[in-house]
């Protein structure tokens, strides 16, 4: 009889994670999908998407994985952009709230990945640098986004 509470779910000769072809041929070692929250709080709904989809390449996921992210992201951008112009939403926690909604979908996709990526005890890369900077960046282009819709300057 085939026990399968016995089997191992990851098998041994999966695709390793990161075999994304990289430049060079250099493998890049994925990001810690639980710490794509920071930049998502910060940077808003873009950078999540973003760092989201980069992140899912790293892993190996396939297009279905990258679509799901990208819609949420878009999604999650016209929201804001929508509730900013359309209901005199304001703030920063509007954009910390789209954020967190395309963290969350990215999460759900990129754990079982992320999971088999440490199965074969591998350190995930720091996301300090490049947090950072898509936080700042993005949240300023999405916040100069928002800003022109607010103004008027969207045909």
């Amino acid at each position: 009889m085939d026990e399968s509470l016995l089997r191992p779910t990851i098998p041994a000769d999966s695709a390793p994670a990161g075999a994304d072809g990289g430049t060079n041929g250099k493998v890049r070692r994925p990001w810690n999908p639980d710490s794509l929250a920071y930049p998502a709080v910060f940077g808003g709904a873009l950078a999540a998407t973003v760092l989201g989809l980069v992140n899912s390449r790293r892993l190996g996921l396939g297009a279905r994985a990258m679509i799901a992210i990208a819609g949420i992201g878009a999604l999650a951008i016209a929201g804001r952009v929508l509730a900013f112009a359309f209901l005199d939403l304001t703030g920063h926690s509007l954009g910390a709230l789209s954020g967190v909604a395309v963290w969350g979908v990215t999460l759900l996709v990129q754990k079982p990945a992320y999971r088999a990526f440490l199965y074969r005890q591998q350190e995930p890369a720091s996301l300090l640098g490049p947090g950072l900077v898509a936080a700042i960046v993005c949240g300023l282009v999405e916040g100069a986004l928002t800003i022109t819709v607010l103004l008027g300057w969207w045909p």
